[in-house]
């Protein structure tokens, strides 16, 4: 969650021209009026600048002061209450087998290392 702070945190420091949000209005296309464009870069800035920066320190502010300090440190499921348990039905349910996660994560690294061999067989002997 560290990262998506300072993801906000820096979207909310950006000047204008370099604001994601900006990117579109730098090259409009030219059956768009010189005028016009001009005018819809104004009005850009000035969205970006009175209502999208604003927003961005909002939510800078309470992420760092409500969200951060309560998010967990982990990601998966596994890490919540029953997690291990509802994360070994879901193993089930997308496989429809009996076989539990770390079963079906070792025929994975067998299948990993299987292929592997094969493609560098391959290599060796100049198909590629």
């Amino acid at each position: 969650m560290e990262r998506v702070y300072r993801q906000i945190k820096i979207q909310s420091k950006q000047n204008i021209e370099n604001n994601p949000f900006y990117q579109v209005f730098k090259e409009l296309p030219s059956t768009i009026p010189l005028e016009e464009q001009k005018a819809l870069r104004k009005d850009a800035r000035k969205t970006i600048k009175e209502e999208i920066i604003p927003s961005y320190e909002l939510l800078e502010e309470f992420f760092k002061t409500e969200y951060l300090p309560q998010a967990r440190l982990t990601v998966g499921l596994y890490d919540t209450p029953k997690g291990k348990e509802l994360y070994e039905q879901l193993a089930k349910s997308f496989t429809t087998t009996n076989l539990t996660p770390k079963e079906i994560h070792n025929i994975g690294l067998g299948e990993v290392a299987r292929i592997r061999g094969e493609m560098e067989e391959v290599i060796k002997e100049g198909k590629v």
